[in-house]
């Protein structure tokens, strides 16, 4: 858990440099050799890692490592960037799926909803012909703009904007800390880090996709840290016509929103089913989603 008053310029300024001396001495590399091992399982990895170099409460350190074959710039006071420096990616299982599902599909068009600091979209440049990005908090925005750019990526668009239910601007609460990620228009979310920062731009996906020219849709990844129910309400005659294959991260600000498990699938057409996807080392398992516990669930289409 984030402790606010441990987060202070003193520490943020010692942590970053110690971090900056096991980067010039070498220390880092052999970590990052260490979180790559496969001897160790991740968590212990991991653990071992976290006694020599932790995000929390550490100034910024960048950092540009090899990803996939793309160029990947980070910083190690982030979360996200911090795994995919000593693991070589965050969820690394989940980013494999996703691509095995657009691969699936036979598809071409990905669409990243809450794209963070796209490292889904960098991974996913490599496989679709068209990457959509939505993120509208611009301090993370940025770090898209920089993989983009190192990597001379043609095929991702980002759009500064959040989906919803319904064109308005709502009060964002944005993260303290290392994890970027868990920024939210839920007050209710993350409450230990997130503090209110400003008003973000929320659109109806469907008319934001067809005043764009955004069809012809293969997958959909949406993590928008509870607001995944509005932002499927958003996108109903979107699903109805492309009918993708949708992946998202049900939290429980996310269950929270929910009056039980039809009312997610209600979001989606007749035609979909709501399971499940629990993903590991050994592979996928299905179950039918009932909203007893969060977890990643996939729409995806019967027959």
């Amino acid at each position: 858990m984030y402790r606010p008053e441990l987060d202070t310029p003193e520490r943020r300024h010692r942590n970053a440099r110690i971090a900056g001396l096991a980067m010039r001495t070498g220390l880092l590399s052999a970590l990052r050799l260490l979180g790559r091992s496969k001897w160790l399982r991740l968590g212990a990895r991991y653990r071992l890692v976290s006694l020599f170099c932790r995000p929390e409460y550490c100034g910024s350190v960048p950092f540009e490592v090899d990803f996939f074959g793309l160029r990947y710039p980070g910083d190690l006071s982030w979360y996200l960037d911090w795994n995919v420096y000593f693991f070589g990616a965050y969820e690394k299982t989940s980013l494999l799926y996703l691509r095995d599902l657009l691969r699936d599909r036979g598809g071409e068009v990905f669409i990243d909803i809450g794209a963070n600091v796209g490292q889904h979209t960098l991974f996913m440049s490599k496989y679709a012909r068209v990457i959509h990005a939505f993120e509208p908090w611009d301090v993370v925005r940025r770090s898209i703009e920089e993989k983009i750019k190192r990597n001379s990526l043609t095929n991702v668009k980002i759009h500064p904007v959040g989906l919803g239910e319904r064109h308005e601007w709502l009060p964002y609460y944005a993260p303290l800390g290392s994890n970027t990620g868990t920024g939210s228009f839920d007050s209710h979310h993350a409450t230990d880090r997130n503090r209110l920062s400003e008003k973000l731009e929320i659109v109806n996906g469907d008319e934001y996709f067809e005043a764009n020219g955004i069809c012809d849709i293969d997958l959909i990844k949406i993590d928008a840290e509870g607001f995944e129910k509005f932002v499927l309400l958003g996108l109903r005659k979107t699903l109805a016509r492309s009918k993708p294959t949708v992946f998202l991260e049900v939290s429980e600000s996310t269950l929270r929103t929910l009056d039980g498990p039809d009312e997610l699938r209600r979001c989606a057409p007749e035609c979909y089913e709501v399971v499940y996807a629990d993903i590991s080392q050994n592979g996928i398992k299905y179950s039918q989603f009932d909203a007893s516990r969060p977890g990643n669930v996939l729409l995806r289409v019967i027959g």
